[in-house]
């Protein structure tokens, strides 16, 4: 698992409160009776662990940057962008000179859509609804005056949701360079659906080959979608929407991730709605997905190879070993002949020998895979042969 990100932008225009959040955040120091009770303990009972940790000991360590507008703002995540050190949350407060907070946060997801949005305002401008169609859904909201708790427990959730995505997009991520057998990789897809479907909000989700006829066969699924929804139902409600081959759509309830021959289907739950950033790992499960399954696939393939090649060139020895044994046959029947012994039986046991050469010669020259030379073959002999009349 990746080092969690606690990198931290605040943008206010106001420094009292850029410092306040930081002190939040990033406390300067102890009190000095703690520290006095600590350095007591620690000559009493010589063990250099301080006895009265501080309240923050379980909380993150947080690094935090500031900014004093929204301009400002973006150009730091920008640069951490372009340095691939980005924040993991950014407190943003809503009435500033210049660009307002929602005006700073459409330009900031030009930049980066991953990182966590909360607004922290005394003013109530702009509706939940209007901030979350233009800004995402991954945005949080806040209202001043705050207690600094609030600010810690808003910054520790924020950083801790964020962690778990990245660290769900890289084991997605992993998926197609991890060479695995076609159980051993449904049991791993299996996993990651289920990590999956609980980000997205559903309890029901399957992966399969969604076809150009729109027939549609499963690969996996997680829950008891088989036994609540009709698997032909659902299809056809896609089947007159111009979906591209890379594209995920949400329609009511249901989403479909689509690429490369390979889908999603889930069932959010009722009034659920995907983020981009939700989006974006159901894309890129898919993709990997797909990949993961066609190297399986051509793992196996490869594997069955080597065992046909294996087992033929075992044949192919016996054959060799055999095929002197049978050319023996007519000589034998030939030592009959002169003895004065005639028989039917003599020329059907060389018919059969012959027949039995032929087939030696054929799969050993099929094993050293020799080229062969195409003939012209009349049937008019095979067919009276089998109808004599």
């Amino acid at each position: 698992m990746n080092e969690i990100n606690t990198s931290v932008l605040i943008i206010d225009d106001e420094e009292m409160v850029r410092d306040n959040m930081e002190e939040i955040l990033v406390p300067r120091h102890q009190s000095i009776e703690s520290q006095q009770i600590n350095h007591a303990a620690s000559i009493l009972f010589d063990a250099p662990t301080p006895i009265l940790a501080p309240l923050t000991s379980n909380i993150p360590i947080f690094k935090v940057d500031k900014a004093s507008n929204g301009m400002e703002g973006v150009e730091k995540v920008k640069a951490s962008i372009e340095n691939n050190s980005p924040y993991a949350v950014i407190f943003l407060d809503m009435r500033m000179p210049g660009w307002d907070g929602l005006e700073t946060a459409i330009e900031i997801r030009k930049f980066d859509s991953k990182a966590e949005i909360i607004f922290v305002t005394a003013f109530t401008d702009r509706s939940i609804e209007e901030i979350i169609e233009q800004a995402g859904q991954n945005v949080g909201y806040h209202c001043k005056p705050y207690a600094s708790q609030e600010i810690i427990q808003l910054a520790t959730k924020a950083v801790t949701d964020y962690s778990r995505l990245r660290n769900l997009e890289s084991l997605i991520e992993s998926i197609a360079s991890i060479g695995l057998n076609e159980r051993q990789l449904n049991s791993l897809l299996k996993n990651i659906l289920d990590q999956l479907a609980t980000t997205i909000g559903t309890d029901m989700a399957f992966l399969g080959r969604l076809r150009d006829d729109f027939s549609y066969e499963k690969v996996l699924s997680i829950g008891a979608m088989e036994e609540k929804i009709n698997l032909e139902e659902l299809v056809s409600r896609i089947r007159d929407i111009e979906i591209s081959a890379e594209e995920v759509v949400q329609l009511d309830e249901l989403v479909l991730a689509r690429l490369n021959g390979y889908s999603v289907f889930a069932v959010l739950k009722k009034n659920g709605r995907l983020n981009t950033e939700k989006m974006y790992l159901l894309r890129l499960f898919v993709q990997n997905a797909a990949q993961a399954i066609r190297n399986a696939e051509m793992n196996e393939e490869l594997i069955r190879k080597e065992k046909l090649s294996a087992v033929g060139s075992a044949i192919g020895m016996v054959m060799h070993d055999l095929r002197p044994a049978i050319g023996n046959i007519q000589l034998l029947t030939d030592i009959i002949r002169e003895e004065g012994y005639k028989s039917d039986w003599l020329d059907m046991i060389d018919r059969s020998a012959r027949q039995a050469s032929e087939v030696f010669e054929d799969f050993l020259d099929f094993i050293r895979e020799r080229q062969l030379k195409r003939k012209p073959y009349c049937l008019n002999r095979c067919l009276r042969a089998l109808w004599p009349s």
